[in-house]
């Protein structure tokens, strides 16, 4: 009979005890809930896919999410290290944070793409042109994500503004709780990158997300069908009389007096604003901007000037200087 060694018994005694922790994890949520999570997955990311889609300029599938439970050792064990994370916390409708995990050589790529590249900039280590600029494209993602959910919901669903860091699964994870609900995604960037991502749920969270999701669809769905409802019996129609009315004619001495409806509007605030002109920039060129930057718009010095009230435009002006404070000359009043 062959001899185990000390690391093979280790070996043998740690892969016991990590799937005995997979078979509990697991059994903490059963098949319909992992097919719950994974449908509202599937519904919020599609517009995520969408969003990346528009940042990239290339099309991005994003497929149906595999869900499991994990521990955080089985994480550190099975994905490799270290990982880019967006910490996502909601404040409104749901509470909890969910934290977005994404590869550090994936993260390149994205950025690359994101300032004009073909996907291949990706030597040197992660900086923070990385991930601020990978926290934008995340921010985003998850925006539009919330906004789907909020529509399946039916509700309002905040989040406040997610912080974006390095991560090695270590116990410093700001989530709660050792077992964590994995919902794994596969993306596709055009024929440039295939690769998956990962959202990180607590379980009392996931748990909480479900029983809102099923009470959704009973609202919409389990509805008894329509019974038929026999007709009313019509009463015997009475013969009525019909006279025209008489209207008084409209006095102007006796509305004396009176406020006329303008006047009950003059003391309504609007808010007027005045546009020197404007311009488009793109992602990179933001983040190219600093002090002593400057940025050219759509206006040559002397042209006049945008007056807008309330948010629409009425005439057009030029800037004058009144005791040391900026004013606007109106120039033209814009018909309809």
């Amino acid at each position: 009979m062959e001899t185990m060694t000390q690391a093979q018994i280790d070996e043998l005694v740690n892969r016991t005890e990590i799937n005995t922790r997979r078979k509990t994890a697991n059994a903490s949520l059963t098949a319909m809930e992992m097919d719950t999570i994974g449908e509202i997955g599937n519904i919020s990311m599609g517009t995520s896919a969408t969003t990346l889609s528009k940042l990239l300029n290339k099309p991005v599938i994003i497929t149906t999410p595999r869900v499991s439970v994990k521990s955080l050792e089985q994480l550190y064990l099975e994905y490799p290290q270290p990982n880019i994370v967006m910490e996502i916390e909601y404040i409104h409708g749901l509470k909890g944070k969910n934290l977005l995990i994404m590869k550090e050589e994936d993260v390149k790529i994205i950025t690359d793409l994101l300032m004009g590249g073909d996907g291949t900039g990706i030597q040197g280590e992660i900086d923070e042109l990385h991930i601020s600029a990978i926290g934008e494209v995340m921010n985003q993602m998850i925006g539009s994500s919330s906004t789907a959910l909020s529509e399946m919901l039916n509700m309002r669903i905040d989040i406040s503004p997610p912080k974006t860091f390095k991560t090695d699964f270590g116990n410093d994870l700001p989530i709660g709780g050792n077992m964590l609900v994995v919902v794994m995604f596969r993306m596709e960037i055009e024929s440039i990158n295939d690769t998956d991502f990962m959202l990180l749920m607590p379980l009392d969270f996931t748990k909480k997300l479900i029983s809102m999701s099923l009470k959704t669809e009973e609202i919409e769905f389990d509805i008894e069908p329509e019974k038929s409802v026999p007709k009313p019996k019509l009463a015997a129609k009475k013969q009525v009389n019909v006279s025209r009315i008489n209207y008084e004619e409209l006095d102007e001495k006796k509305a004396a007096g009176k406020p006329r409806p303008l006047e009950l509007l003059k003391d309504v605030p609007l808010e007027i604003k005045v546009e020197i002109g404007k311009t488009v920039k793109t992602v990179k060129e933001v983040l190219e901007l600093g002090t002593g930057s400057v940025i050219e718009l759509d206006r040559s010095a002397g042209d006049d000037v945008d007056i807008i009230l309330n948010g629409r435009y009425i005439a057009k002006g030029e800037v004058v200087v009144v005791d040391d404070s900026y004013g606007v000359r109106i120039t033209e009043i814009l018909e309809e």
